[in-house]
Formats: structure tokens, C-alpha cells, sequence
């Protein structure tokens, strides 16, 4: 089994996956794979706040 812990991700990996996600129409399955996201739930979340706030809204998300 993988290890329990939260993993941070820097801001440009927050932005690059959101943009490709919400502007480019990749799968989330692909963003996650092409930036080693270990959970949808964080995409999810980034790109919630990518599409209300831009790439600016990100900056202190966790």
C-alpha cells in the first residue's frame, strides 16, 4: 500500500494542470498522469479555483 501523507504540489504544477484541464480539454486521468497527481480531488479543487479566480487564485491553495 502507498504511504498516507499529504503531498504539496508547486504553483506552476497547480496552473499548468488546471489550464490543461479546463483550456485545453485534457482528461483529468491525463493531466494527473502528465503531472504525477496522486488524487483527483486536488485537481478538482485547482481547477474550481482556476475558472473563479484565474491562475492568481491558486497561489495559496493547498
Amino acid at each position: 500500500m502507498g504511504a498516507k501523507g499529504k503531498r504539496s504540489y508547486d504553483w506552476e504544477t497547480k496552473v499548468a494542470a488546471a489550464r490543461d484541464h479546463v483550456d485545453n480539454d485534457m482528461a483529468k486521468t491525463e493531466v494527473m498522469a502528465k503531472y504525477a497527481i496522486a488524487s483527483v480531488a486536488p485537481l478538482e479543487r485547482w481547477c474550481r479555483e482556476y475558472r473563479t479566480g484565474g491562475p492568481e487564485a491558486c497561489i495559496s491553495s493547498n
